[in-house]
């Protein structure tokens, strides 16, 4: 397996993780998930692990969405959701 394949593999775990921790009455999990998957993203690209384009549309969707854990819970969800998707599409 590929240091790619690996990083996207680590990011998909990190992103579904963050999905199961959507739903939870406390959405604090979730939000630190994603922000540490927005930042292995930055890291990968930086580092040239991955240039993927597709995730830097998912780091920047966590960016604008992760406010949204504490004001509207279920957009908050439905994000996470379609990022996960986004994801799946990536893997």
């Amino acid at each position: 397996m590929s240091m790619e394949e690996t990083f996207k593999q680590l990011l998909s775990f990190q992103i579904a993780s963050a999905l199961e921790c959507a739903g939870e009455p406390n959405s604090y999990g979730a939000v630190r998930l994603l922000e540490s998957a927005q930042k292995l993203i930055a890291f990968g690209m930086q580092w040239r692990i991955s240039s993927d384009a597709r995730l830097l549309k998912i780091a920047e969707q966590i960016e604008n969405e992760r406010g949204t854990a504490l004001t509207d819970r279920e957009r908050f969800y439905h994000s996470v959701e379609e990022i996960s998707l986004l994801m799946v599409d990536i893997i």
